[in-house]
């Protein structure tokens, strides 16, 4: 069973937990500052929907620049690549894949960890492991909540798996607190 682990920046993000577990990794978005140092920890994939920005910390412009790490970023809606190259950083200098997010998910929340969902689905991943997936400020995180039931619903054959505590994705989700 291909699997990966979508690591989100929650405060329950355990880099080690994350990162000693042999299985692929993919950094949303500011999850990088956790799970890069350029040595030992080197995500396989880092997905972001917005754009590079301070937020991703020194940690996120090195892996940028880092080959070793995958850069997915949506082709569409003025974020990811637009706006990377706007910001003077040259994607043809880097290890990237652009990811038709909307048209090929069918999916409507534009946040990074649903895109970083909806990439590994299309990818042929059948086991997603959801880590530092916190979502704890009611009212902020309620679109992301409704679009990842809506992938649990529409897609019966990916076993979505949480690894965070007491997150509202645990109603839905199969739980494995290790």
């Amino acid at each position: 069973m291909k699997e990966i682990i979508i690591a989100c920046s929650g405060p329950s993000l355990d880099p080690d937990q994350v990162c000693d577990s042999g299985l692929e990794i993919v950094a949303v978005s500011t999850a990088i500052r956790s799970l890069y140092n350029g040595s030992s920890r080197i995500p396989e994939y880092w997905a972001f929907a917005d754009k590079l920005n301070e937020r991703h910390g020194e940690e996120g412009s090195e892996a940028f620049l880092d080959d070793r790490v995958v850069k997915v970023m949506p082709s569409i809606r003025g974020g990811g690549a637009r706006n990377i190259a706007k910001d003077g950083y040259d994607i043809s200098t880097s290890n990237h894949e652009l990811f038709l997010y909307l048209s090929n998910a069918g999916m409507k929340n534009w946040s990074s960890s649903c895109f970083a969902v909806a990439w590994a689905i299309s990818k042929g991943y059948e086991h997603l492991i959801f880590a530092g997936c916190d979502l704890a400020q009611p009212g902020k995180w309620e679109g992301v909540l409704v679009t990842l039931r809506e992938y649990h619903d529409k897609y019966p054959d990916v076993r979505l798996t949480s690894w965070t505590p007491e997150s509202r994705i645990n109603d839905f989700m199969e739980v494995d607190l290790l």
